[in-house]
């Protein structure tokens, strides 16, 4: 019987954003955070990863060395310290397994930084994902579950690789959610950014909560395969608060809504998406809405 490899020094992973059909603050927790229902889409926008094991016990973290990713403006801002959810990641990843290896870790940016499609967090949850293999740490799932949850919200949703599920409490408790269909649409992405804190702020100060949503309808839809009509079961409570502080965020929505008949912010922006009913109407609309501004167009499928 033939004996396994032994473990590979190099691994590639993509690393995908992740779109919310529905969001609902339910309040303030004690720990900071809020209290969150929400249904999140996991979509085919990625950040490509590749890892690379070394014996220094160092975490290095680089852009991509083309001139493409160094000059895009997906990556400005993109930090290469112990701030980025990459290096946290493998820090706590070290700790809890006592592993000496460390690892050079190159990224080529497609999602761009304070978007509300949890690139960083994706990017945390393949870390985990892929280091815990790279350096032959054992941990089970549970295991890298507790530690996504120590770094941020959506972690463990994009760690459990679920299409659609779920999430509750602080965005880390995951249903995740029988979907055998496909959802297309097509992400806009303005070049600023939405602080999340900043618009958490606005939501509290100028925002009614009297009128709670559940996603239960929603829910069935996508469970039974109904796609059509599904843009008018979305919401997003954080909505009017990132339009509010963010121009573009009301300029895009608004064209959207015009070309596409429906417009949603995706967790607290500055992504908007629309839905279609077809692979070839999101490219058809990108194609359309490309022709019109300078923001990024990128067709997407659940």
């Amino acid at each position: 019987m033939p004996q396994p490899g032994p473990e590979p020094d190099v691994l590639q992973a993509c690393s995908p954003a992740k779109i919310n059909l529905f969001l609902e603050v339910e309040g303030r927790r004690e720990d900071g955070y809020h209290e969150l229902t929400t249904v999140m889409g996991r979509v085919d926008l990625c950040d490509i990863l590749n890892f690379r094991r070394t014996d220094d016990g160092r975490i290095r973290l680089r852009l991509a060395a083309s001139g493409e990713e160094r000059a895009s403006p997906v990556s400005a801002g993109f930090p290469l310290d112990g701030q980025n959810l990459i290096v946290r990641a493998a820090a706590v990843l070290q700790e809890q397994s006592g592993t000496a290896l460390g690892a050079d870790i190159v990224v080529a940016k497609r999602i761009p930084l304070q978007a509300g499609l949890a690139g960083g967090s994706g990017n945390a949850a393949v870390t985990l994902r892929t280091l815990n293999r790279l350096w032959n740490c054992g941990l089970d799932e549970s295991s890298l579950g507790e530690l996504a949850d120590s770094l941020g919200s959506d972690i463990r949703f994009l760690l459990t690789g679920s299409r659609i599920a779920v999430c509750t409490g602080r965005g880390n408790r995951v249903r995740p959610l029988p979907f055998c269909g496909q959802l297309h649409g097509v992400l806009m992405i303005p070049f600023s950014g939405n602080a999340t804190a900043a618009v958490f702020r606005t939501l509290r100060t100028g925002a009614g909560q009297a009128d709670r949503r559940h996603p239960a309808a929603l829910l069935r839809a996508l469970q039974e395969g109904r796609m059509q009509g599904l843009s008018g079961l979305c919401f997003n409570r954080l909505q009017h608060a990132a339009a509010e502080l963010n121009p573009d965020v009301d300029r895009i929505l608004k064209q959207l809504r015009h070309t596409a008949g429906n417009a949603m912010v995706t967790g607290s922006g500055s992504a908007c998406f629309a839905l279609t009913e077809s692979a070839r109407q999101a490219r058809l609309l990108a194609s359309r809405l490309r022709s019109r501004t300078d923001d990024q167009v990128i067709p997407f499928c659940i």
